[in-house]
């Protein structure tokens, strides 16, 4: 933890002066024991060491804030606002009965593992504007770990739009992360709200770089956005500074549901992220070869601005189902006619981090912009999709331990003609008739085309 504090101190020293400037002096053992003896808890170890390097912010007319407009409260303010906090909800009847929503707890990934209530003495506020606290989770649901960092955002007059949110598993992983978005730019100071400010969070007279993905040329008869990319919009090169970020929360997920990996195709060269691509071998109850990737999530993808729950659609991996009879090996993929698959795979895993977009459900990638034929096939486009057909609902997506949420998709190769129709009548068109004529997820080189 003292590295940890060290560099998110070097850090803003460099690139939020105003916020070091703020901090108070850390603070003694002995202070620290007589607070936990007074609010009857021991602080995590990281959080001790944290107080006494700095005592939180110092508080006067020209306030600083820390992050998002919040403060950080000193270890003797802890108390007051603990006590602020439960004054807001004993104003309201019958306060200790109010939960969250179940399905939003599942969708925010909290759901047994911060307990369902809108406070406990146990919850230690370390970050907060009056309304909003950010604390340290010292009584954790059944599947949750002491010192977790959670964040409780109090809405009095009107209940049901309060949020509860997981941040991460302590307080020395929030720091360190928070240093790398600063370094990263992601999290910045801004001068006028006087805070570390994240950028997706702010959008004021257009003031941040660009953080979306690109507005669409066109859009289709059929509903389908269309970009048209060229080598302008693509990104300067660049190594990847992380790698392997979800690969074994990736690796055990497709375990639990679709089978046991077999073996790893690694990168050895990385250009924007590490692309590695995993092999399932067929059994005889899945009697078809699975490559998967990992490294796609390492990275958020930059979605369009205005979607509901963006968190929804930051991260994605691909995967792709082939016959039993495939040819899978290091030799093998020296045909391009065997290759092909992996090839789409990783290009289309590198896409929307070089060209600063993004991926979901239905969107179709052409081969080239006349969608040429791919290999020794007929296909000329690549469809994306979840494998409904081949795996269970629980597979579809995979909430990692700190709280981001990746979608599985599915290549499928279609026709020119079956992706002119896709952008003429929708995709849901298309899909009726895979399901017409029993189009499966398993690739199939000489399957019927739908659209003649």
């Amino acid at each position: 933890m003292e590295k940890t504090v060290k560099r998110f101190l070097d850090v803003i020293l460099e690139q939020a002066t105003p916020l070091i400037a703020s901090l108070n002096k850390g603070v003694s053992d002995t202070q620290i024991a007589v607070f936990e003896e007074e609010m009857g808890i021991t602080l995590p170890s990281e959080v001790r060491k944290l107080y006494q390097t700095f005592n939180g912010q110092k508080e006067g007319e020209n306030d600083v804030f820390f992050l998002n407009g919040l403060r950080f409260i000193p270890l003797e303010e802890i108390k007051r606002t603990q006590e602020h906090w439960l004054e807001q909800l004993e104003s309201m009847p019958n306060w200790q009965s109010l939960r969250f929503d179940e399905e939003e707890a599942i969708d925010m990934c909290w759901d047994k593992v911060i307990k369902n209530q809108f406070y406990n003495p146990k919850w230690i506020p370390f970050l907060s504007n009056g309304a909003r606290f950010m604390f340290i989770d010292l009584d954790p649901d059944e599947e949750g770990v002491i010192g977790q960092i959670g964040e409780i955002d109090l809405v009095l007059d009107s209940i049901e739009d309060s949020f509860m949110d997981l941040h991460h598993d302590s307080m020395e992983d929030w720091l360190e992360f928070l240093t790398d978005d600063i370094e990263k730019g992601i999290v910045y100071y801004d001068n006028e709200m006087h805070s570390l400010i994240e950028a997706v969070s702010y959008d004021e007279e257009n003031d941040l770089p660009n953080i979306f993905a690109p507005t669409p040329d066109y859009v289709s008869e059929g509903g389908s956005n269309v970009y048209n990319y060229s080598e302008k919009d693509r990104s300067n090169f660049v190594l990847p500074d992380r790698t392997c970020v979800y690969m074994d929360e990736i690796c055990d997920h497709f375990e639990k549901y679709i089978g046991k990996i077999d073996s790893v195709f690694h990168e050895i060269v990385s250009e924007y992220v590490h692309i590695d691509v995993h092999w399932i071998k067929p059994t005889p109850e899945t009697p078809y070869n699975v490559l998967f990737t990992t490294g796609m999530s390492d990275y958020p993808m930059y979605l369009p601005e205005g979607l509901d729950d963006p968190n929804d659609y930051s991260h994605a991996e691909l995967m792709v189902y082939l016959p039993a009879d495939w040819p899978i090996s290091d030799e093998a993929f020296k045909d391009d006619d065997n290759y092909w698959p992996v090839y789409f795979l990783k290009m289309i895993a590198r896409f929307p981090h070089q060209y600063k977009t993004w991926m979901a459900e239905g969107h179709t990638i052409p081969n080239g912009p006349d969608a040429e034929p791919i290999a020794n096939t007929d296909f000329g486009c690549i469809l994306l999709m979840p494998p409904y057909l081949s795996a269970p609902q629980d597979f579809l997506k995979l909430h990692t331990k700190d709280g981001t949420i990746i979608n599985f998709y599915c290549i499928l190769p279609i026709y020119p003609e079956e992706m002119d129709l896709k952008l003429e009548e929708g995709v849901d068109e298309l899909l009726s008739l895979f399901d017409e004529y029993q189009i499966s997820e398993v690739i199939d080189i000489h399957r019927k085309n739908v659209a003649l």
